[in-house]
């Protein structure tokens, strides 16, 4: 590979960037039966190792199935007028996560496997320097689920009185042991 003069020559686990979602593929939503799952899969995507990469439109479910649609210009007029804010503000708090927790910019992924639950996607995400461990949990289940946090919960989405419900979400750090 040819890389220019003065930049920098090496691509580590934690920059490389990480992405799902192009301009050569339909549109993630259009792969997703609703805004719930985007935010599943934008959640992984965000407390993976890697730099994110998010195409344009992404962060307020636009659509688009095949070419030319899925390179559609941004509606700015309706994203003004807040016809997009409930999934964009959830993306928010998703992305400032990341930006706060370093455990998420660390290489380290733990997988918690289930048995009785194989589609309850569980990771922890660890760094030498936090005292912390940062937990993923997205219910991918269609039912839900009794989950107890051991920790304080930094982020959520349908998940209530120690139940994760299905195209639920937990965020949530807990000491080290």
């Amino acid at each position: 590979r040819v890389v220019p003069e003065g930049m920098d020559q090496s691509v580590t686990p934690s920059n490389r960037p990480v992405t799902g979602f192009s301009h050569d593929t339909q549109r993630v939503i259009e792969t997703c039966e609703d805004v719930d799952v985007l935010l599943q899969k934008l959640t992984i995507l965000m407390t993976m190792p890697g730099s994110p990469c998010v195409y344009y439109g992404t962060e307020i479910a636009m659509p688009g199935k095949c070419n030319p649609y899925n390179r559609s210009p941004m509606p700015w007029d309706e994203i003004l007028a807040g016809k997009y804010s409930t999934v964009s503000d959830e993306f928010k708090k998703i992305i400032e996560i990341r930006k706060i927790y370093s455990q998420l910019k660390s290489t380290d992924v733990e997988w918690i496997h289930n048995e009785k639950y194989p589609r309850l996607i569980g990771y922890k995400r660890a760094s030498v320097a936090e005292k912390e461990i940062i937990n993923v949990i997205i219910n991918a289940e269609k039912i839900a689920i009794d989950f107890n946090v051991k920790g304080k919960i930094i982020y959520s989405k349908h998940y209530n009185n120690n139940c994760l419900l299905p195209k639920g979400i937990i965020i949530y750090k807990e000491c080290k042991k």
